[in-house]
């Protein structure tokens, strides 16, 4: 995601979700100087990109808000990832407690199956 240009340079493909993301998280570039800076001198591989990009092909408000916007993609994905998995392990978990063959082989079915929707699969 870091080094992928359009990260910084297009609009996300859901305008309407990023839109709504910036009106409710009330995103302001200046609330992150420190945390951007930080960035700039831990990714040489981004601050290269910015110094390329910036102002020649975007905003500076424009490529850390496509940046963090992706962030919080991320962020959303691994959540909701996560929140199946856990269902997955509490099915198990209730088919288990009442079946009294092979102990784990259906839990592992199901927790594959959720891992496969959680990934794409």
């Amino acid at each position: 995601m870091q080094n992928d240009e359009s990260t910084y340079l297009n609009d996300p493909t859901s305008i309407e979700t990023y839109e709504n993301w910036r009106e409710k998280s009330e995103f302001n570039v200046d609330q992150f100087k420190g945390e951007i800076a930080q960035l700039l001198i831990d990714a040489p591989h981004v601050r290269a990109i910015y110094a390329r990009l910036v102002p020649a092909s975007t905003t500076h408000s424009d490529f850390w808000s496509r940046y963090y916007f992706r962030m919080y993609q991320l962020d959303e994905d691994e959540t909701r990832r996560i929140n199946l998995l856990k269902r997955a392990e509490e099915i198990c978990n209730e088919q288990n407690s009442h079946d009294w063959d092979e102990p784990g082989k259906d839990k592992r079915n199901v927790v594959n199956f959720y891992l496969s929707l959680s990934l794409g699969f």
